[in-house]
């Protein structure tokens, strides 16, 4: 790597700046198309400074920018020239407390800038001429590995612009010798036009006649033959609701009333798709009066579909958070409801008083365990659930339930479970797995109300790299595919897109919440496959849901037994930490109870005082979202510098596999999820401890 004193510089720098000038991007004017680019980073991530960046010999300049005046700035400040250095994503949470910029005059000064994140814009031959960069006045450490990826995306989106801009710098310059070979002789442009290897038009305004290439032609499916030469080729194809708008701006250009011709609009192609085209036109005139316009024609269905994508990935990435909220806030008085009415119920059990309190203690406890399934519903799809993958033989699991399956779809409905032969294992967490299914077959069986059939298809699939675009962000291998098709009503096409939103239902009041396609989408997401659905009304749903497959052994499952509570008292001492007190009252009374010593803190100031006070703590119960800055995760990593021998269990009701990861120590740390029964805490309690449960 070449280093120059003042910043970094790649050791391909001649080729990096002759690929960043072959582009004849620089100094260009402001392009909506880059520009729409800086506001859906703005819009996505909240931050007040986004650019994009082009990185030349001396400086950086900035092709779009939102929330800073200048146009560039010199190369030797800017982190930019370290973000061109690798093909990563470069992401500084704490500017200063990064050596490399602590003392960058932005950073010491004006702006007095705390955060950076870019991703390198890298062009043909890995040459990085650039960066989508964000910038903030406030450090930033709870930026995730998806903002990361969407980051990337967005850098992906910014190197189709300017492949599209070169292209179409060549194809303006081409045209424009085209129109100066017209004022020399007619044959002679013509020839050129007709050798054209892109979406080619002409229009001579004398005789109204129309010119359209081969490449023009066969981008709507057709050969050149099969294309009139004549506007009324054109007319016929476009989306009448774009015919009138794209005619009225021609007639205002060549009035005059305009300064260009530049718009997209929709043409049908051969096969019956609409495709969408992007096209900028030139005026020749003679003596001052118009003769010809020549355009270009591109079509840019696929980048507006990427754009939908990531508008629709931003909703749904919104309403997670937003649900994924309310369940883990709901979680905490589960919890409360949970261990108080467990503890009423052993209390009765024991003095035997008032069954009829018995009763209602009852009641109390299945209600909230429906009201659990509930947020497992809001988790799901939030991706915010704590899921067990673990390698599971599907055709096991569904003949372990079909009965289920059966009652819950009725009589009227006939069940088929088509279960391949020599299908593959798949990691994925079984329990989860049957919901999805039973959420699967209950759709289903509720668009057969006048009964039908529903078959339950298992087999397996390779993905290539062809075939993953298909299906969301999979990554090519092999997957477990689980089919459930039926005969029903089928989707209509205005709905089909919607039916994975949360809260959406075609279903009555009181017959549905909206929440079940949605749950479904987020497991399988969750666990790294990819829900797929097609329908046609009157013709029935087929739902495909893509599971990773996994190269062990399917094992059993077991099932907890009720632990009784103890006479003898342990020697193990607990520190428990929630800030809640009616919460924290719960595990405290519980762990008393079977013999534990336990000490109790409400945030991680009482937390940490605690454990500097004495060294013999054997295990730290801490809940994950806490007051005053310090979380569970940070107790938990200052408990094990001063204590290390002491084991954790942290309670969240977001996903426990995720928090559990930001702990080292996989084997003296584990994550029990909210709502926890007393047999859920006292097993994984003693569990960690070594200690027997009775």
């Amino acid at each position: 790597m070449a280093q120059r004193a003042d910043y970094p510089v790649p050791g391909n720098e001649s080729e990096r700046l002759n690929a960043l000038r072959s582009l004849k991007i620089l100094d260009t004017p402001a392009d909506e198309r880059f520009d729409r680019i800086v506001r859906i980073a703005r819009d996505h991530y909240q931050m007040p400074v986004v650019r994009v960046t082009l990185v030349d010999e001396d400086r950086v300049w900035f092709k779009a920018r939102l929330g800073i005046k200048a146009d560039q700035a010199p190369r030797s400040i800017s982190l930019c020239s370290h973000t061109i250095m690798s093909s990563e994503p470069l992401l500084v949470p704490d500017l200063t407390a990064d050596l490399r910029f602590s003392e960058s005059p932005q950073v010491m000064g004006k702006p007095y800038f705390r955060f950076y994140a870019a991703a390198p814009i890298s062009v043909e031959g890995g040459h990085n001429i650039g960066s989508v960069c964000l910038m903030d006045y406030e450090a930033h450490p709870d930026f995730t590995v998806e903002d990361t990826a969407f980051l990337q995306d967005l850098s992906d989106i910014v190197v189709d612009e300017l492949k599209l801009h070169e292209k179409l710098t060549k194809q303006e310059t081409l045209i424009d010798s085209y129109v100066e070979s017209l004022q020399q002789s007619e044959e002679r442009f013509s020839l050129a036009m007709r050798g054209a290897n892109d979406g080619l038009w002409d229009w001579n305004l004398r005789t109204d006649e129309m010119y359209y290439s081969p490449r023009w032609c066969r981008m709507l499916g057709y050969e050149p033959e099969e294309i009139a030469p004549q506007r009324e080729s054109w007319s016929n194809l476009v989306d009448p609701a774009d015919k009138y708008r794209v005619l009225d701006m021609v007639e205002k250009w060549i009035s005059g009333r305009a300064d260009s011709l530049e718009t997209e609009y929709r043409m049908r192609h051969k096969d019956g798709d609409w495709r969408t085209i992007w096209t900028r036109a030139f005026l020749a005139r003679e003596d001052g009066q118009p003769v010809r316009i020549v355009g270009t024609h591109v079509d840019i269905t696929e980048r507006r579909q990427l754009e939908e994508q990531i508008r629709q990935a931003q909703k749904m990435e919104a309403v997670g958070q937003l649900t994924g909220g309310v369940a883990h806030d709901f979680n905490n008085l589960l919890g409360v409801m949970v261990g108080n009415a467990e503890q009423a119920s052993i209390l009765l059990s024991q003095e035997g008083s008032n069954a009829q309190a018995r009763i209602h203690i009852g009641e109390v406890v299945r209600a909230v365990n429906r009201s659990a399934a509930l947020t497992q519903r809001l988790l799901s799809f939030s991706r915010r659930q704590t899921l067990v993958p673990k390698t599971t033989d599907i055709g096991v699991l569904i003949r372990n339930f079909e009965d289920m399956l059966r009652r819950a779809i009725g009589e009227t409905v006939e069940l088929t479970a088509d279960l391949g032969d020599d299908v593959w294992p798949a990691m994925v967490d079984g329990h989860q797995l049957e919901n999805a299914i039973l959420n699967l077959t209950i759709n289903a069986r509720d668009a057969m109300s006048a009964g039908g059939c529903l078959t339950v298809t298992t087999g397996n699939t390779v993905l290539g790299e062809a075939e993953v675009g298909q299906h969301g962000s999979l990554v090519p291998g092999d997957y477990v595919k689980v089919t459930v098709s039926d005969t029903g009503d089928g989707i209509a096409p205005e709905i089909l897109d919607r039916v994975m939103e949360p809260f959406f239902t075609t279903k009555g009041v009181g017959e549905g919440s909206g929440l079940g396609l949605s749950m479904v989408f987020g497991f399988a997401k969750q666990s790294k496959g990819h829900l797929a659905i097609s329908s046609e009304v009157g013709s029935g749903t087929v739902v495909e849901l893509y599971l990773p497959r996994s190269l062990g052994i399917p094992q059993a499952t077991t099932t907890a037994s009720h632990i009784s509570e103890r006479t003898e008292p342990l020697s193990a001492r607990i520190l428990v930490v929630e800030d809640d007190p009616d919460l924290r009252e719960i595990p405290v009374q519980i762990l008393r109870k079977h013999g534990f010593e336990v000490v109790e803190a409400a945030n991680g100031s009482q937390a940490l005082a605690a454990l500097k006070a004495t060294e013999d703590f054997d295990l730290l119960f801490s809940d994950v979202v806490l007051p005053g800055g310090m979380n569970g995760v940070a107790i938990a990593d200052e408990a094990r510098r001063l204590q290390p021998a002491i084991k954790v269990l942290l309670t969240s009701g977001y996903n426990s596999g995720a928090i559990a990861d930001q702990v080292a120590g996989a084997d003296t740390v584990k994550v029990l999820s909210k709502p926890y029964s007393r047999n859920d805490l006292l097993e994984s309690v003693c569990g960690l401890l070594d200690v027997p449960a009775d």
